[in-house]
């Protein structure tokens, strides 16, 4: 490693050279932080007292809590066994046989956040590396009576080929028929002669060449290539590494009774979406009916894990008002979380530390999104237009000998209509005509008898 000699100015220069030197140092850790290998969980409250880890699941033939030789308790997490649990690593606590000494698949231990610590079988995915899974008097992870390092979380194994570990993933989470020595056998975690049929199915997957006649035998009665084949062509895209879930809606204006639209942004299909929108109309809008189904307040996505859909959801309010449209899915699986990857970085005479495979069953997400949409009343509806009055006719307005005629008609048409609306109506004109005419005289009669009777005012003559 080189070293250079560092020279510290004064005034401006030292401080440029102080931000230089920051830069540099923020750079080195984030490049050490990347280079980092991946972690568990971290326990927030670290576990101080040595305590008994849950077991594995299923059934093995000897007592791991009995046990014989250095450790009387494999089931305790204590010494450097906490000490690891602590940094968020797998612990490994006993064999597929209960008891501390060399074989596979190995139960460990780790602490998942909420849950607290979870234990899970760990299958050998490298035939000829080392398992290293033996545990001393002060809880050191040893292999041969050498002391190794702690086990160390993978993003992958740099062994295998994503085919290989879509493969494992399969095998470690799916109950196969299958047949060792001629008995027939289903692989699972329930028995130790189950696990130890699981774990020859994925050195079959893991370990294509090279492999010892009883592995040739077994992996041509149960998974030969071919076979291998026809199930990664029925297994579903791996799911991306993180859920997505968004909403959006179509930004126009939304009116009460009026459909409008909300896309949904996914690539969860593995769980149901629960849907939420009080008080409205919910349907899966035609342009997406063949990619999700709404029943019930949950929404069901049909496609395949992967990249994300779009999902059209037509949407109707009946009352106006700030309106929210919720979606939110529990149980989300990230594949980095699916498979879990540990592996001792030690080797031992030249012979690498093995890398086993876990599925983290207990490990999820859950993700939730929200879109306020404003809905605003519909406006009331016009009133109906008046038709417009018909056109007068040119006899009308010629000025021919007709015109008198055609007022007259006129004239006995409008009095048949007053007269069909009720009472007197001819004789009520004609006497308010009548009365109206004789108060006209009188009055004009005392206007000129009062104008006789009053003398007239000269002007003043103009000089």
């Amino acid at each position: 490693m080189h070293v250079f000699p560092i020279v510290v100015a004064r005034g401006r220069s030292s401080r440029t050279l102080f931000s230089v030197l920051t830069g540099l140092l923020l750079v080195i850790a984030a490049l050490a932080a990347l280079a980092s290998p991946a972690r568990a969980d971290v326990p927030s409250t670290p576990a101080t007292d040595p305590f008994a880890a849950p077991l594995c699941e299923g059934t093995t033939v000897s007592d791991p809590s009995q046990a014989e030789g250095t450790v009387a308790d494999l089931t305790m997490v204590f010494g450097q066994r906490l000490v690891d649990y602590n940094a968020g690593r797998m612990v490994f606590l006993y064999n597929s046989h209960g008891e501390n000494t060399v074989d596979t698949p190995v139960c460990g231990v780790r602490y998942v956040e909420g849950l607290g610590p979870v234990s899970e079988w760990a299958y050998c995915t490298d035939f000829h590396s080392l398992y290293c899974n033996v545990t001393d008097e002060n809880g050191n992870l040893t292999q041969d009576g050498d002391i190794l390092p702690p086990l160390e979380d993978l993003d992958t194994n740099p062994r295998l080929t994503a085919d290989q570990e879509r493969l494992i993933h399969y095998i470690l989470t799916t109950e196969l028929p299958m047949v060792r020595d001629g008995v027939a056998i289903t692989t699972g975690n329930a028995t130790q002669p189950q696990r130890n049929v699981r774990q020859r199915a994925v050195w079959c997957i893991s370990e294509p060449e090279n492999k010892p006649p009883f592995l040739e035998t077994f992996c041509a009665e149960n998974l030969t290539l071919a076979q291998q084949q026809s199930i990664l062509d029925t297994l579903p895209p791996d799911p991306v590494d993180d859920a997505v879930l968004e909403l959006s809606g179509t930004g126009t204006p939304v009116l009460t009774g009026q459909e409008t639209r909300v896309t949904m942004l996914t690539n969860i299909a593995t769980v149901p979406i629960q849907l939420s929108a009080p008080g409205a109309t919910v349907t899966v809008c035609e342009s997406s009916v063949g990619q999700a189904v709404y029943r019930d307040g949950e929404l069901q996505v049909t496609v395949a894990d992967g990249g994300p859909a779009s999902i059209d959801l037509c949407v109707t309010w009946p009352e106006a008002g700030p309106q929210v449209v919720t979606a939110a899915a529990e149980g989300v699986r990230p594949a980095v979380d699916q498979l879990h990857w540990v592996q001792s970085p030690a080797s031992v005479d030249g012979v690498p530390c093995q890398v086993f495979s876990s599925f983290s069953s207990t490990r999820s997400t859950a993700v939730s999104a929200a879109l306020e949409v404003i809905v605003s009343v519909a406006p009331a509806p016009a009133p109906p237009t008046m038709p417009a009055p018909a056109p007068t006719s040119p006899a009308e307005s010629s000025g021919s000998g007709s015109t008198s005629e055609t007022r007259a008609a006129r004239g006995a048409a409008s009095a048949g209509a007053l007269a069909a609306t009720g009472g007197s109506v001819e004789w009520g004109w004609v006497v308010g005509g009548g009365a109206a005419v004789l108060l006209g005289v009188v009055l004009l009669g005392l206007r000129r008898a009062k104008a006789i009777s009053t003398p007239r005012r000269h002007a003043p003559e103009v000089r």
